[in-house]
């Protein structure tokens, strides 16, 4: 089977210069030092899968303190992965403050990377919990600031797509949002970034995705699964639970509107090797058809990141 991993990262905090990535930074996002992870790791991360052959891959952004420096050097990086395995195409999403007074000149300035497709800005933040407030998000209210709200129009006004990082309590309020602001492409990531462990926010969640499920231009990344139960590989139940998870959003969005991400090597740094996972993912999704497991590995991931003919 081939598949698209839509969502991956790589990052060296020793070329900070070229990077604009900061052990800091990473140490806050992981929990652990990790200098670096390197495409050459990634490819060997996802040449341990099975039977299966990855045709293309999308990077997002790492919160650099310098987002064009660090998307430059990325693609660069991407550019190893072609000619010497099976992947053929890359993508990059880069992070970007929209809330720029001159966006589209930002903008334009990122046209110099290779293969930019979309633009991700964390605004995970949250009024209680401060572990769930990204390190790099220092406000609660940038989708009713109307700045941000333009440049988030300007992105799908140029053919950009927003990757959407934020909390299960703040999906809902940004379905108002794509609900006014028709012209851009969303995927949410990580499933809306669920914490099954606690009822009231499985409910919140469920709302928020419901909400944005209506909106046909919002598509979702199944991934990051041990945020939503942790250690789900370890035991019958958790692994039951985080397949009904799955098949909820599936159920929700549809096989077209749906993509399974690896969310290398934050998994890895969770305990999680590339092969279990997909190992995992294909039998979540066993018993649909081969078209339906063609959409959720490959389909919508080329259709929404523009991959071969939807270049």
């Amino acid at each position: 089977m081939e598949f698209i991993d839509p969502h991956f990262h790589v990052w060296d905090v020793t070329d900070a210069a070229r990077t604009g990535q900061t052990a800091e930074m990473i140490e806050k996002i992981l929990g652990q030092t990790i200098p670096a992870y390197t495409v050459e790791e990634y490819l060997e991360d996802v040449c341990s899968i099975k039977n299966m052959a990855c045709k293309g891959c999308v990077w997002v952004e790492c919160r650099s303190a310098i987002p064009l420096a660090e998307a430059s050097w990325a693609s660069g990086e991407c550019l190893k992965l072609l000619g010497g395995s099976t992947v053929d195409e890359f993508r990059v999403v880069a992070r970007c403050d929209l809330t720029d007074e001159d966006i589209r000149k930002r903008i334009r300035r990122m046209n110099i990377v290779s293969d930019l497709v979309g633009i991700r800005q964390v605004l995970k933040h949250h009024p209680t919990e401060p572990k769930l407030t990204d390190p790099s998000v220092d406000r609660d209210d940038y989708i009713q600031d109307e700045d941000w709200l333009n440049g988030y129009s300007t992105l799908g006004e140029i053919g950009l797509s927003f990757d959407l990082d934020v909390n299960p309590h703040q999906l809902e309020e940004f379905a108002k949002v794509v609900k006014r602001r028709p012209l851009t492409s969303v995927v949410i990531n990580h499933m809306g970034c669920l914490n099954a462990t606690d009822p009231e926010t499985v409910e919140i969640w469920r709302k928020g995705m419901q909400a944005l499920a209506q909106r046909r231009q919002v598509y979702v990344k199944i991934s990051a699964l041990d945020r939503i139960v942790p250690k789900w590989n370890t035991d019958d139940k958790a692994r039951e639970d985080v397949r009904g998870y799955v098949r909820e959003v599936i159920d929700l969005f549809g096989v077209d509107r749906c993509m399974f991400a690896s969310n290398f090597p934050v998994e890895k740094c969770a305990g999680y090797c590339m092969a279990e996972l997909y190992d995992a993912y294909r039998e979540f999704v066993s018993d649909l058809d081969e078209a339906s497991q063609a959409e959720l590995f490959y389909g919508t991931a080329a259709r929404f990141y523009k991959f071969g003919d939807f270049a």
